[in-house]
């Protein structure tokens, strides 16, 4: 029964050091800094146009240049093989 109590608290320890230790390597390495507000004016009476937006995403079209499926070529079903009815061999 000691060497139970023994184990447990072993695993408990070892359990909690690794929390422990977590939480010090999140605080550690984590970045909190927040961004200051600038203290220079702004002026309020320039205009500013805006650019134009081009798209980001492009369409993809099938068998295009930015297909991303390969060629599929078949095999010959060989002589064992009648034909190939749904991807499957028949005899």
């Amino acid at each position: 029964m000691k060497t139970e109590r023994i184990v447990r608290r072993v695993a408990l320890v070892a359990g909690g050091g690794a929390v422990v230790a977590m939480v010090m390597l999140n605080a550690g390495c984590g970045t909190s800094s927040k961004e200051e507000p600038s203290t220079t004016p702004s002026s309020t009476t320039s205009q500013s146009t805006s650019p134009a937006v081009s798209p980001t995403e492009k369409v993809i079209t099938p068998g295009g240049d930015q297909s991303f499926s390969p060629t599929i070529k078949p095999h010959n079903p060989g002589s064992s093989c009648e034909k190939i009815v749904g991807g499957t061999c028949v005899r």
